[in-house]
């Protein structure tokens, strides 16, 4: 009996859920879910991978400076996916809304040359 690889799952980046195809989860080819698992992940919450996550739960108020750092955290959390060539040319747009809604766009390319946009909401205050 061959072992089979374990098959990463793509999550939507609306819901964080794992998305089925014909009831099967999706498998994903790219890094879309490692970059939404690295945005949703607070920064230092795995105790053996204390670099794994997002420093965006310290972002308390929205203004200006806010998406300076923003953008700063956003290029940390997929530090290791760009050390690995899995995130590349990396640019992050920042957009506020009501309610304390922060919206990221990651826009990237990935490992085939793909050109990839990656939207992920934060709400101030939400973890």
């Amino acid at each position: 009996m061959t072992a089979r690889a374990p098959v990463r799952l793509y999550l939507s980046p609306a819901t964080l859920g794992v998305v089925l195809d014909r009831g099967t989860p999706r498998e994903d080819l790219s890094a879309v879910s490692d970059v939404l698992v690295r945005l949703h992940m607070k920064r230092g919450s795995c105790p053996l991978l204390k670099r794994l996550g997002s420093r965006l739960e310290t972002l308390k108020t929205l203004d200006n400076t806010t998406k300076r750092f923003a953008s700063d955290y956003c290029a940390e959390a997929v530090a290791d996916l760009a050390e690995r060539g899995d995130v590349r040319e990396l640019a992050t747009d920042v957009q506020f809304s009501t309610g304390g809604r922060v919206t990221f766009v990651l826009s990237y390319k990935d490992r085939s040359g793909k050109a990839q946009a990656v939207p992920y909401t934060y709400r101030t205050g939400s973890r």
